[in-house]
């Protein structure tokens, strides 16, 4: 989610990867695409605690309200990253470094 200037991802705090990410806070995400190409994202994850924020997420992607409720149980946490750079590259040589922070 794209909020103030900052891309936001949402992870569920039962899960072990939260844990892990508040134990080491520098992460690394990457996914390629069928024809070759991928991307990497990269910095360190500064947890947003803010009300606001999450009542967002839930506006943007109205399916984890019913994922993370009191019914469920579960709570999602919500970050960005800080010095985050991303990495978008193919296989025909094509390579461009892009800063994703202010």
């Amino acid at each position: 989610m794209a909020y103030e200037d900052k891309l936001y991802f949402g992870i569920g705090k039962q899960k072990q990867s939260y844990q892990q990410i508040l134990a080491n806070p520098y992460i690394e995400l990457s996914t390629a695409s069928a024809k070759g190409e991928w991307i990497r994202i990269n910095g360190k994850v500064k947890i947003d605690e803010r009300k606001e924020v999450l009542e967002r997420a839930f506006e943007t992607l109205p399916m984890l309200k019913t994922l993370y409720a009191e019914e469920t149980g579960h709570t999602l946490g919500i970050f960005y990253l800080e010095g985050a750079t991303a990495e978008i590259a193919d296989m025909a040589g094509g390579f461009k470094k892009i800063s994703l922070s202010s």
